[in-house]
Formats: C-alpha cells, sequence, structure tokens
C-alpha cells in the first residue's frame, strides 16, 4: 500500500518501521561494562550470560539465589522481598504482572495512608476501584 494511501495508524506503523531499522541502528552500540553490580564474582557471572557462555558453576550459584533454598527462615525471605534494592525476575508476564498488581497496591495503600486516607473494599483486577474513605 503506498504512503498516501493509509490510516493514520497505518502510516505510524510503516513510519515508526522505517524509524527504526533505518535511523535507529545507524550508530549501534556494545554495552559491555556493568555499573550496576559491585560484587566482582557476580559481574563475571553475569558477562558469561550475557554472552551465552556460562558454566555449571554459574548455573548453581544463581540456582542456589532461589528463594526456596530458604523457605524455613520467614523472617530473611521478608526482609529480602521487602528490600529496597530487591530486582524481581520472572520467566513470564503473568508472574511479571501478578507482582507489579502486588507492588502498585502495596504503594497505594501506603501512600493513602500517609495521605490520611484508608482503603476499603480492595479488589485487583478489572472491578471498580476501591472507595476511598477520609481517616479522621
Amino acid at each position: 500500500m503506498a504512503p498516501n494511501k493509509m490510516s493514520s495508524s497505518q502510516l505510524l506503523a510503516y513510519k515508526g518501521g522505517i524509524l527504526f531499522t533505518e535511523v535507529m541502528t545507524e550508530n549501534v552500540y556494545f554495552l559491555t561494562k556493568n555499573y550496576r553490580v559491585d560484587c566482582k564474582k557476580f559481574k563475571d557471572i553475569l558477562s558469561r550470560v550475557r554472552v551465552g557462555r556460562p558454566n555449571l558453576g554459574d548455573a548453581k550459584r544463581i540456582m542456589d539465589l532461589n528463594m526456596h533454598h530458604y523457605a524455613s527462615d520467614k523472617e530473611f525471605v521478608k526482609s529480602v522481598e521487602d528490600g529496597e534494592k530487591t530486582m524481581w525476575l520472572f520467566t513470564n508476564n503473568a508472574d511479571k504482572d501478578a507482582k507489579n498488581v502486588e507492588k502498585l497496591v502495596d504503594y497505594d495503600y501506603i501512600k493513602c495512608q500517609l495521605m490520611g486516607f484508608i482503603r476499603i473494599n480492595d479488589s485487583i483486577g478489572y472491578e471498580p476501584k476501591p472507595e476511598l474513605q477520609y481517616f479522621t
């Protein structure tokens, strides 16, 4: 279809494809230095994983980090889950979306408490938004 015969959404998709393939790929940068991780051993693991060359030791170390190994220590698990620097990694979108909703609800509840509101009739999903009642 010629560009002048396209709907606005088709034209946007067409021009977006051109923008990405021609303009955005003129300069390609390879990011090789990790600035977020301080631990040298973990940086090395991530470097090997990034290039597709992890070893058995890397796999064991990563698997040892799984929280199911610490299930008996509820206090430790809670401190990690609630940690300010905790990063959640998921293998599918459903789990990621559920955690995002959980965190948004927690954040909204805390924000409402700070503003003097409390939540009632709390629900998740496509239900109507919870009512807010002013706390006096």
